[in-house]
């Protein structure tokens, strides 16, 4: 089958057959090569037989060479097969190449066929341009025609053949050049014509083209005349006011192009021109549009002015809006500082704020004053604008209101931070001497000068107390005030003041449970010191009293005796009452202090004691 298909040397009459052989070729070369292992293989078995001295190796030897005899005719077929077919495809593909610069050519000619060109005066431009193009391209054809005959001559030479084998005959190859060459000499000629007549219409073109391009201008700014457009802000009104300005500035200058056109095109009138009518008919139609032209910019400019003084009006109100919501921030702020001293701050700035709210008056009253007036009477009186100086006049009411309102919170809280303040400095004071009374206990001395220092020191507490008792009644009344005049804060103000009073009273009853305790055990002392002082005068009496022994029996001794005890008597009289008082007042010790009472009671004892003794002392003297 494979050698059936090398012997063939029939590869088709175009590039696309061809190419079809050479995948076929491709194929067959694949498939070769892929035997060859196959045959390496049975050659390398046939040598391994050899080798090994095969009794019918000769046998196997002839049909060796038969097959290597075999492979190398197919490799000469196919190599040869393969020669062909690059002739072959080389020749197609120069004739393919001939073959598109003749397609190329005929879409040249068709495109330069002579239409009306006065049809097509006003694109004589475009068309001489479009000319110039196909020019170029005539001019690449010829390059490329050149060289594609010069390529298929080269196979009219005998010797280009591969043993006898030429793709084709030089009968056809001389056709196709000669076929060739003819139509790009037709091509030439009707490229000339073509650019004659479209010089000829370039100078009424031109004309025309100003003419056209004039109007397109006119109708350009006459469709941005009638534009709704007249902005939806200050900013775009100004942008459009500015575009409208170069509109205007443009339109002087192209007054002078137009007047040079009207000239150019009543000379050509006058000089006769075929087409003199539709020349008239333009310059008519192009002065008409001019006119209006004017009549419009005239009209947009009235009302982008107005518009800009509305909008103008809505962009100061904005202004305003913008500066009283910033505003709202400040006097609807819930900042009341976090102690009298930021509270301060805050109403001082809060005051600077207030002067630049009552300033702003003159703002709102001049957008009233100024930017209405120049409103037209119909703009001054729609419900956007009155209804838009209603809001701001009642947005400026509240922040008055919202001022007035801040300001008096802050004063609430001034007063708040000044009564909490106040508070805190009685309550730490509170504490502190209540600390200080923690110290004082007059219950664990029993040395008299240690109770007069605590006493001492006692004292001056209580005037010290004396003094923050005004500083409790003038917060009292603080708090009091504030409640009365419905402070905001006044349910913590009645809790702090009754706080504050709590601990007042506390304070009071350890003060007064101190002062006991400090009476109470002055009195103990002092119960101590008036018996031993009393034991000390009991004592002294029974000295006077044994001083009388040791007198004589004689008149001189006895007047010494009775001077002696004459005042005795009423001294015993004197004792037995201080011995009845001090006994009351040791049962009354006693019981306010039973951990004293056993020194209590052994003291009384003790001066009974002794009281008896002095009264033996006077029976026996008064025996003898």
């Amino acid at each position: 089958m494979e050698n059936r298909f090398v012997f063939s040397d029939q590869f088709g009459t175009d590039l696309a057959s061809v190419e079809a052989a050479f995948k076929k070729q491709e194929a067959i070369q694949t498939d070769i090569a892929a035997f060859e292992e196959r045959l390496q293989n049975i050659m390398a078995i046939a040598n391994e037989l050899q080798t090994e001295d095969y009794h019918d190796y000769a046998t196997i030897e002839a049909r060796k060479k038969n097959v290597e005899m075999h492979w190398e005719y197919l490799i000469s077929l196919v190599t040869k097969r393969r020669q062909c077919l690059e002739l072959a495809y080389n020749l197609q593909r120069v004739f393919q190449e001939m073959q598109y610069i003749f397609e190329w050519i005929s879409d040249l000619k068709w495109r330069l066929k002579s239409d009306d060109i006065e049809k097509y005066i006003l694109s004589a431009d475009d068309l001489l341009q479009r000319h110039s193009l196909i020019e170029a391209d005539i001019y690449v054809i010829d390059e490329r025609l050149k060289r594609a005959i010069t390529d298929a001559d080269e196979y009219l030479n005998p010797d280009v053949n591969i043993d006898g084998y030429r793709p084709a005959t030089s009968e056809e190859i001389e056709m196709r050049s000669h076929n060739l060459q003819k139509a790009y000499e037709e091509l030439i000629e009707l490229s000339r014509k073509r650019r004659d007549l479209l010089e000829q219409a370039k100078v009424v073109s031109k004309f025309y083209s100003d003419v056209g391009d004039a109007e397109f201008w006119i109708d350009e700014k006459q469709q941005t005349m009638t534009s709704p457009d007249m902005g939806h802000d200050v900013n775009t009104t100004d942008s459009l006011v500015a575009k409208h300005k170069l509109i205007e500035n443009d339109m002087s200058a192209r007054y002078g192009q137009l007047e040079n056109l009207t000239n150019q095109g009543e000379t050509m009138v006058k000089q006769g021109h075929f087409a003199s009518r539709k020349i008239n008919d333009g310059l008519d139609t192009l002065k008409l549009k001019w006119d209006n032209l004017l009549e419009m910019s005239s009209n947009r400019a009235d009302k982008l002015n107005q518009t800009h003084d509305y909008y103008q009006f809505f962009s100061d109100a904005d202004d305003i809006d913008t500066w009283m919501l910033d505003m709202l921030k400040l006097v609807s702020s819930e900042d009341l500082g976090r102690d009298e001293p930021s509270a301060q701050t805050l109403l001082k700035k809060h005051k600077d704020t207030q002067d630049v709210l009552d300033n702003y008056r003159q703002t709102i009253d001049n957008l009233k004053a100024t930017n209405l007036q120049v409103l037209t009477p119909e703009k001054q009186n729609s419900p956007d604008v009155q209804q838009r100086l209603q809001s701001i006049e009642r947005r400026y009411t509240e922040l008055l209101e919202l001022s007035k309102l801040r300001k008096q919170k802050l004063l609430d809280a001034i007063s708040l931070f000044r009564l909490l303040a106040d508070a805190d400095n009685v309550e730490a004071w509170i504490e502190e001497k209540e600390r200080f009374l923690a110290t004082l206990d007059p219950t664990q001395v029993n040395d008299i000068e240690e109770l007069e220092v605590i006493k001492h020191r006692f004292d001056g507490f209580e005037r010290d107390m004396n003094s923050t008792a005004s500083k409790v009644a003038i917060v009292g009344h603080q708090a009091r005030t504030l409640v009365q005049n419905d402070h905001p804060n006044s349910q913590e103000i009645l809790d702090r003041i009754n706080r504050l009073n709590h601990n007042w009273a506390q304070l009071r009853r350890l003060v007064d449970k101190k002062r006991d305790d400090l009476s109470s055990t002055f009195g103990v002392q002092t119960f101590h010191i008036e018996c031993n002082e009393t034991i000390s005068w009991i004592q002294d009496k029974i000295r006077i009293v044994q001083s009388t022994e040791d007198l004589g029996r004689d008149l001189g001794g006895v007047m010494t005796m009775q001077r002696r005890l004459s005042g005795l008597e009423r001294d015993m009289a004197a004792i037995q009452s201080k011995l009845d008082q001090l006994e009351l007042e040791a049962t009354k010790l006693e019981k306010d202090h039973p951990d004293d009472a056993k020194d209590i009671h052994n003291k009384v004892n003790q001066i009974s004691s002794v009281w008896y003794e002095l009264k033996e002392i006077l029976r026996r003297r008064e025996e003898s």
